[in-house]
C-alpha cells in the first residue's frame, strides 16, 4: 500500500461512515433506515475478515501487558456480554436486538483499532481522511446557508434554521464539533492560508448558530478553545474574551430562541433515564434493560412519570443512555477508560514532541472533549448506526495509539 492512498478494502471499511451519514440524511423521496446499517456493518466485517489480503495486519495481536486501561477494557467486554447475553437475554432475543448488538464490537474494532492504526502510522492518510470529512461537511454547510438565505424549503427543519442534508438540527450540529477544530488545525499546520481558512470558518460559525442547538454551541466551543489553548496561551486569552463578548450578545439570543419548553422536555427525559437506573432494582442498575428494549421501557416510564405521550430515542445523555441499555458497570468502566486515556495522553504530550505530532494529538483531544461535552445533552455517540460514534472513536483511537507508541518515546529521547 502506498502512503498516500487507502486500499480498496480500507475504503470499504470507511464506507461505514458514509452509510451512517445517509441514515440521518433527508432528501425528497429518499428513504434509508438506520436499521439497514446493522446488516451493512456485519456484511462489511465478514467481507474484510475473509477477503482482506493482509489478514495478519487486520487481526494483528501484540499481546497484553497489565495496565489499568487493559483491565478496564476487559471489564467493558465482560460486562457487555453479561448484560446482553445473560441478564438481558430474554430482552435481546429478537432479531433486531441481536444484529444491533453485533455492530457494537464491529464499530469499536474498525474505528478504535483498525483505522486509527492505519492513519497513525501513515500520516498522509490522516490528512486525507480529514480532507474527506471537510469536503462533505463544508458542502453541507454552504448548501444549508444557501437554502436559508433563499428561503427554499428543501432540506430545512424549519424556515429559519439550518439542518444541512440532515433531518434534524441537533444532528447537524455535531458536524461542527468535528469541522471547526479540523479547520483550525489545518490553519495552525499551515495547510490553509488565512483567506480560505476564514472563508470556511466564518460560514461554519454562522451555520452553527442557526441550528439553535445549545449542545452544539457548547461542544464546538470546547473543541475550539482546547485546540487554541494548546497552541498559545495568549491566543487563548484573546479568543476567550472575544467569545465571551459574542456569547453574551449574539449567541445568547440564539440559545434562548427555543424557550424554556425545550429545556423542560430535556429535563423530563433525563430524569426518566435517571429513575430507570436508580429506582428499579439492582439488576437494572448494574445491567440495564437491553439494547432495544430499553427504548420501549423508557417511553413507557416517560409517559407514566410525566403523563406525556412522546416518542423519544432515549434520555439525551450518553451516560444515561448507556446505563439503561447495558447498566452502570459497563458505563462506569467506559467513563473511567476514556478519562484515563485522555489523562495519559496529556501527561505524555507535555514531554518533547515533534511539532506535527503535537498538533495531531491536540486535534484528537479537542474533538474528543467537544463530542463528550456535547453528548452530556445528547446521546447519539452511543449509537453505532449513526456517524458520530465511528468518527469519535477514530480520534479516541488515535490518542490510544499515541500513548502506547514506544517508538515515539525513542524519538523524543533522541530528538
Amino acid at each position: 500500500m502506498t502512503k498516500s492512498n487507502f486500499t480498496l478494502l480500507q475504503y470499504i471499511v470507511l464506507s461505514i461512515i458514509f452509510f451512517n451519514i445517509i441514515a440521518v440524511i433527508r432528501f425528497p423521496g429518499f428513504i434509508f433506515s438506520e436499521r439497514y446499517n446493522y446488516f451493512i456493518q456485519i456484511s462489511i466485517f465478514f467481507l474484510i475478515t475473509f477477503m482482506n489480503l493482509d489478514l495478519n495486519g487486520l487481526l494483528r495481536f501484540n499481546g497484553l501487558k497489565f495496565s489499568i486501561l487493559n483491565l478496564l477494557s476487559f471489564a467493558i467486554i465482560i460486562s457487555f456480554f453479561l448484560s446482553s447475553l445473560y441478564f438481558n437475554l430474554s430482552n435481546n432475543l429478537d432479531f433486531l436486538s441481536l444484529v444491533k448488538l453485533a455492530t457494537f464490537p464491529i464499530i469499536v474494532y474498525f474505528f478504535f483499532i483498525y483505522i486509527p492504526r492505519i492513519i497513525y502510522h501513515r500520516q498522509g492518510l490522516f490528512e486525507k481522511l480529514l480532507n474527506y470529512w471537510l469536503y462533505f461537511s463544508l458542502s453541507s454547510i454552504f448548501v444549508s446557508l444557501l437554502v436559508l438565505l433563499t428561503g427554499l424549503d428543501v432540506f430545512q427543519y424549519s424556515a429559519h434554521s439550518t439542518v444541512g442534508f440532515f433531518y434534524y438540527t441537533n444532528i447537524f450540529a455535531f458536524i461542527f464539533t468535528f469541522t471547526i477544530p479540523i479547520l483550525v488545525y489545518k490553519y495552525f499546520t499551515k495547510q490553509l492560508s488565512i483567506l480560505p481558512f476564514l472563508i470556511c470558518l466564518i460560514p461554519s460559525f454562522i451555520c452553527l448558530l442557526f441550528t439553535f442547538s445549545r449542545a452544539g454551541y457548547i461542544g464546538a466551543l470546547i473543541g475550539l478553545i482546547v485546540l487554541i489553548y494548546k497552541k498559545s496561551r495568549t491566543l487563548f486569552v484573546v479568543t476567550t474574551l472575544f467569545l465571551l463578548l459574542i456569547s453574551s450578545t449574539i449567541v445568547i439570543q440564539f440559545a434562548s430562541a427555543k424557550g424554556s419548553a425545550s429545556a423542560f422536555s430535556r429535563a423530563q427525559v433525563m430524569l426518566t433515564g435517571y429513575d430507570m437506573i436508580i429506582n428499579h432494582g439492582a439488576t437494572n442498575l448494574l445491567w440495564g434493560y437491553g439494547v432495544l428494549n430499553s427504548k420501549k421501557v423508557f417511553v413507557q416510564e416517560l409517559t407514566s412519570n410525566f403523563d406525556v405521550t412522546r416518542e423519544e430515542t432515549g434520555p439525551h445523555n450518553f451516560v444515561l443512555t448507556l446505563g439503561i441499555q447495558f447498566g452502570m458497570i459497563l458505563t462506569t468502566s467506559v467513563l473511567f477508560y476514556i478519562f484515563i486515556l485522555l489523562l495519559k495522553s496529556q501527561l505524555k504530550v507535555k514531554r518533547k514532541l515533534i511539532l506535527s505530532q503535537y498538533f495531531k494529538v491536540n486535534l484528537a483531544l479537542s474533538v474528543t472533549l467537544g463530542i463528550l461535552t456535547q453528548c452530556v445533552m445528547e446521546d447519539i455517540v452511543v449509537y453505532p448506526e449513526f456517524f458520530v460514534m465511528p468518527m469519535f472513536l477514530l480520534f479516541l483511537g488515535y490518542l490510544n495509539l499515541y500513548i502506547n507508541d514506544n517508538m515515539m518515546e525513542i524519538n523524543e529521547e533522541t530528538a
